[in-house]
């Protein structure tokens, strides 16, 4: 099964020109990238499930022994899903649409420039300000009232929503070598595919279909937000997803966007674990943001907007997503 998949993946890039769907309307490209994703994805759990029996003794397919999060290998085995899984449904999917769907993949994608050091520089100072409002975003998601939903539903949500803490708490280990696996499988990974998904795609086909770049933007962050299915989230990673879209117009460059989704998330993963390893207090004042911390994230974060702005590719974007 597994050298089948691979030799299949690597026939089908053999096979397919560039560009060889640029003809498809917006829509039939949005419903193509969709079931491309899906059946990706799809193949891709079969070749986890392949592996992770014979590899790890766990049965991916029995749901108590799968969650079982006491157990190393079975958190080995969900780890190793989680890869394939961005591998499979994000990736490879993203770089097989812009191949089939533009003559020059690296240019649709954004990914032909690379990164400069300057707008680095302003994008780390534009990640300290988009990392307090977040917080500030998810104290709102915090008490927003859901009593216009029925109680089954809030307890489904709430029960959800503890099912994943307890599961990142499982995933973070004791040491520093499950750190760095961590890092690499939590923030690196994730950071490429779903930039390459939601701002590399995505937003490209919804501008293209709607014609309005800033409508794209906010819906590809809507989904961005509703995908991950962690409603006691919502509001935080709709934030952060319209961020990253802004910042894609401003650059003109996918790198950035990937540059701030990795901080945020290595970021989490190092508190998570500094905590559990005693060099970080919870009670932190660099953790634990107030009204002073969110007038300089303003400030700053404004000034590296303007920044950003003065040499705005939106321009150029639109030359890429409207053609």
């Amino acid at each position: 099964m597994r050298n089948f998949l691979f030799q299949l993946i690597l026939s089908i890039f053999a096979i397919v020109k560039n560009g060889a769907l640029q003809y498809l309307t917006p829509w039939e490209k949005i419903a193509l990238f969709i079931a491309l994703c899906f059946l990706s994805s799809l193949l891709f759990g079969l070749l986890g499930a392949s592996i992770a029996s014979p590899l790890f003794g766990i049965d991916v397919y029995n749901y108590n022994e799968l969650t079982n999060l006491g157990d190393k290998d079975s958190i080995r085995t969900v780890k190793m899903l989680n890869f394939l899984f961005h591998i499979g449904t994000f990736i490879l999917p993203s770089i097989l649409f812009a191949k089939l769907g533009a003559f020059e993949p690296s240019d649709y994608l954004l990914t032909k420039k690379p990164p400069q050091r300057t707008s680095i520089l302003i994008i780390l100072l534009l990640f300290f300000a988009i990392t307090v409002l977040n917080d500030w975003f998810a104290a709102i998601n915090a008490q927003l009232d859901l009593s216009f939903i029925s109680k089954e539903l809030q307890e489904e949500i709430y029960y959800n929503q503890a099912i994943r803490d307890k599961s990142i708490s499982s995933y973070i280990g004791s040491s520093w070598k499950s750190f760095g696996l961590n890092i690499f499988l939590l923030a690196i990974i994730p950071a490429i595919g779903e930039e390459l998904v939601f701002r590399g795609v995505l937003q490209n086909l919804i501008a293209k279909a709607s014609q309005k770049i800033h409508l794209s933007v906010w819906f590809t962050a809507f989904i961005f937000a509703f995908i991950h299915f962690q409603y006691m989230d919502f509001l935080p990673r709709f934030f952060l997803g319209a961020a990253f879209g802004y910042v894609v117009l401003l650059t003109g460059k996918i790198w950035y966007s990937m540059i701030l989704h990795f901080l945020n998330n290595a970021l989490a993963i190092f508190i998570l674990f500094g905590i559990r390893k005693g060099f970080i207090d919870e009670s932190s004042w660099w953790i634990n943001f107030g009204a002073v911390h969110l007038i300089i994230a303003l400030l700053i974060g404004g000034f590296a907007v303007y920044t950003l702005s003065k040499n705005s590719k939106i321009n150029e974007i639109k030359g890429i997503y409207f053609r």
